[in-house]
């Protein structure tokens, strides 16, 4: 059968229309930050069910923190304004958060540092007051600045700032009993170590036994369900020389006596491949 003009511009028409169509349905969807931060999630999370109870370690770095923040503002319509204002207060918790006693490898908040630096500060005194918050912003400014590079999620972005936050190595871990006599958990904080490459080991440091706060504990003595902790290790050694630096090639968790398990181990392999993001101050995100 032959098709007349006009016939064949129509089906020629649809032809196209349905092919272009079908085109833009395959298309790839655009990225989103809550894609990137589970992506970002999944590259820092090691987990593995064994002797009876499931084990979830998260390695907290900086840049999992950013991706969080930044997922969190596309999900709830944040402007530039109210992230960056979270980034601030996420820079200002570590950097100001008390420490326990480190003065042997010379470890300090901003306030200590900044009362080490004027001895003769006052906190009764409005205008010492004013100079030390001046100071204060300052500093969470300046490591604001750092992050606007040419990939906001990066394995350094100061001497105290990539895989560690303010010199803290930061892992949550999940624990979920998948039958088993319940183990007890009231003192995993003394039984969580983090190894180095060569083997040396270290203890979560905190001012609530081992742990930072005291929310960070388990909430239960002995693991019935589901349970969760938290630990910080300071990223130096006792000599001062850093426990992860630039050149490490990996780092080890060891939970010892969970469950039915004298000892496991989690390992990240470095440096982390995180996805591309390159914001710039002034954009929305």
């Amino acid at each position: 059968m032959k098709l007349s003009p006009t016939t064949f511009s129509t089906v020629a028409v649809w032809l196209f229309l349905s092919i272009f169509s079908w085109g833009c349905a395959q298309q790839t969807p655009p990225v989103t930050y809550q894609h990137i931060f589970k992506e970002t999630f999944s590259l820092l999370t090691r987990g593995e069910t064994a002797g009876g109870v499931y084990v979830q370690v998260t390695f907290r770095t900086f840049a999992f923190e950013l991706a969080g923040l930044y997922s969190q503002a596309e999900k709830l319509g944040w402007n530039r304004i109210q992230l960056e204002d979270k980034i601030k207060e996420t820079i200002d918790y570590f950097a100001t958060s008390e420490y326990p006693p480190e003065e042997e490898i010379g470890l300090r908040n901003l306030y200590q540092m900044y009362t080490a630096l004027f001895p003769f500060f006052d906190s009764n005194n409005r205008l010492h007051r004013v100079q030390y918050e001046n100071f204060r912003r300052d500093y969470v400014r300046r490591i604001l600045k750092r992050i606007y590079g040419e990939n906001l999620l990066t394995n350094y972005y100061t001497d105290k700032w990539g895989y560690d936050k303010y010199d803290r190595l930061d892992f949550s871990i999940y624990l979920e009993n998948k039958g088993i006599e319940p183990p007890t958990i009231a003192n995993i904080g003394q039984r969580t170590f983090l190894e180095d490459e060569i083997g040396n080991r270290y203890s979560p440091r905190g001012l609530f036994n081992l742990y930072l706060h005291d929310f960070d504990r388990p909430r239960q003595g002995i693991l019935k369900d589901s349970d969760r902790y938290r630990v910080f290790f300071v990223n130096r050694k006792a000599d001062g020389d850093r426990i992860i630096t630039e050149q490490t090639k990996f780092i080890k968790l060891v939970i010892q006596n969970l469950g039915e398990m004298a000892e496991r181990k989690f390992r990240w392999d470095m440096p982390f491949e995180y996805a591309e993001i390159s914001p710039k101050p002034g954009e929305r995100f």
